[in-house]
């Protein structure tokens, strides 16, 4: 029997606890480098950690450089979705780990999972710094393992949650160096 845990943050039992507007990490590279401490188990050769949005870019970029794994960003996602890597990485017997800078959208981390199976992947994760308690519940039963550091009652715009940070253009989420 396949088991799935959901990891959130210290308010997750207090949903909704999080003010709209609260900025809570101080830009997306603070929010990847809080994710590190939960994703410390996902380390080595095997791991490759996908972006699944310009925003979601410079969160996965830290969490790369902070565990030292593999860094792609997905591309085209409305032409082709969650088909093309920008890197040349294979998923074959890796552990993917799926990230954004808020999840709002299960359904797109879901075609994401599937195609991350579909290229050989045996586990994949979703990790993001917010989301809805009910993508959370949605994508426990999608992917293995769901890692979330807070969990708002709603969310309207991402950008809220972070400080000095007024969103990413698609460009500058393009930027970000691929290792």
């Amino acid at each position: 029997m396949n088991t799935r845990r959901v990891a959130t943050g210290p308010h997750s039992d207090t949903v909704g606890a999080e003010s709209a507007g609260a900025g809570l990490f101080c830009d997306r590279g603070d929010a990847g480098r809080r994710l590190i401490r939960r994703l410390r188990a996902f380390r080595g050769p095997e791991v490759v950690i996908l972006a699944l949005s310009p925003g979601g870019a410079a969160v996965a970029h830290e969490i790369a450089t902070g565990l030292r794994v593999q860094f792609d960003m997905v591309t085209d996602q409305r032409a082709a979705p969650y088909h093309r890597l920008r890197g040349s990485f294979c998923l074959a017997d890796c552990t993917v780990v799926l990230v954004d800078d808020v999840m709002v959208d299960a359904a797109a981390v879901e075609m994401a999972c599937r195609t991350a199976y579909r290229h050989g992947a045996v586990r994949v994760v979703a990790a993001v710094p917010v989301a809805t308690q009910s993508t959370i519940d949605y994508l426990a039963a999608v992917v293995d393992n769901v890692v979330c550091l807070r969990v708002p009652a709603r969310l309207d715009v991402g950008d809220e949650w972070y400080c000095d940070d007024p969103g990413i253009a698609a460009a500058d989420g393009c930027a970000i160096e691929l290792r």
